[in-house]
């Protein structure tokens, strides 16, 4: 409640200490007097700072937990749940999931346990929409080969809208990654910087190939634990009005650039990994597709080639086939005009000499006919002959 009242009490002289500020330039600059607004405002600027360190020495301290804490899986339900397959649902996704409900994804149950909010750990990063909101997690490799699980199929929403995680705690690698082997059981757990609000949204998108799987997970208001402090209290405490000098507070200022400087480097560093190895991953699958269609592509062209052979193939078969059959009704046709020609000379031949006989023969019987024609003339005059004789 104080830091509360710091806060708003800070922002106030802030802006004082702005708007005066900007008075002692312009009477800077126009020559004026300006000794009393300078004091004023090198006053404000002290008093801002006073109130800004006492917003974080009033923070409550903060505690860590036990492994049972951490881990302790709620028991919100009077039965065991029942494990839902996300592979049976044909839209590949489970919606209106409540705490404790357990799914099964490609080989790999998944759990989101409890939620509680809790206070940061590192006294220079708060949470910028006032609350630090720590989800836990759980995995089991029920499937015979490895399962890799990552932080990054995860994020929390409010009304559709994704929340940012937070980094102000002391862990030495904000998320989680698991390269589970089969029955390994392993717990995790991630914070978020969130607003107050009745519901939020744990949504799951899992990409464990091909084939992306999602569902979601609803975590009521009322359901969230609340947490005073996240570390045991100190044998020692800062008195709340003792405050810090001007030196304190500017080391103060670097230890909190440094402390956020080194998070944004190792948020970034990580990110940068998980980029690399996601685009190696991608150029291996390019390789590997390309790969692929190559060979597709030299495999159809070879059958291209074989059947183009094989149809030249049956068409010179076909036209050695057609000349052959054309040779031979070529021949066929010439032994048959051969043996036309033959008959028809035979032919001829035959009437000639039919002809030649004829001739001969009436030719014989001519002279025949003629002789005889003589022999009936000689044997008449013989005849007359001898009657004139006898007369």
């Amino acid at each position: 409640m104080n830091s509360l009242i710091f806060t708003f009490v800070w922002i106030l002289i802030s802006i004082a200490f702005v708007t005066m500020l900007v008075t002692t330039i312009v009477k800077i600059a126009n020559k004026s007097k300006f000794v009393g607004v300078l004091i004023s405002t090198v006053t404000l600027f002290f008093v801002g700072l006073i109130c800004f360190v006492s917003i974080f020495l009033t923070l409550p301290k903060s505690s860590s937990y036990s492994v049972d804490q951490l881990f302790g899986e709620q028991q919100t339900k009077d039965k065991k749940t029942e494990t839902k397959k996300l592979e049976d649902t044909p839209e590949k996704g489970l919606k209106g999931l409540e705490l404790g409900d357990k799914i099964r994804v490609n080989g790999l149950e998944i759990t989101v346990v409890k939620a509680e909010f809790v206070q940061p750990e590192d006294q220079y990063y708060y949470p910028e929409n006032g609350k630090v909101l720590k989800v836990y997690y759980k995995f089991k490799n029920v499937d015979k080969k490895q399962i890799l699980v990552d932080n990054s199929a995860f994020d929390l929403t409010i009304d559709g809208e994704s929340q940012n995680q937070f980094f102000g705690m002391n862990e030495n690698t904000p998320g989680f990654q698991h390269q589970l082997k089969k029955g390994n059981t392993e717990n995790s757990y991630l914070y978020y910087d969130v607003p107050e609000a009745d519901n939020y949204k744990v949504e799951m998108n899992f990409k464990p190939e091909d084939k992306t799987y999602k569902a979601d997970w609803n975590i009521k208001n009322s359901e969230v634990k609340e947490t005073e402090s996240n570390q045991p209290p100190a044998t020692e405490e800062v008195p709340t009005e003792q405050i810090p000098s001007s030196e304190e507070q500017y080391n103060n200022n670097a230890v909190q650039n440094n402390n956020q400087q080194k998070k944004l480097e190792e948020q970034e560093k990580k990110r940068q990994e998980e980029a690399d190895k996601k685009a190696q991953e991608e150029e291996k699958q390019a390789e590997a597709d390309k790969k692929r269609e190559e060979e597709l592509k030299q495999k159809e062209e070879e059958k291209a080639k074989e059947e183009e052979k094989k149809a030249q193939e049956e068409a010179d078969k076909k036209a050695e086939e057609q000349q052959r059959k054309e040779e031979e009704q070529a021949q066929e046709d010439a032994e048959k005009k051969a043996e036309e020609q033959q008959r028809q000379a035979e032919e001829k031949a035959k009437e000639e000499a039919d002809r030649k006989a004829q001739e001969e023969a009436d030719k014989k019987a001519q002279e025949d006919a003629e002789q005889k024609a003589k022999d009936n003339s000689s044997n008449e005059d013989k005849a007359d002959s001898k009657s004139n004789e006898d007369e």
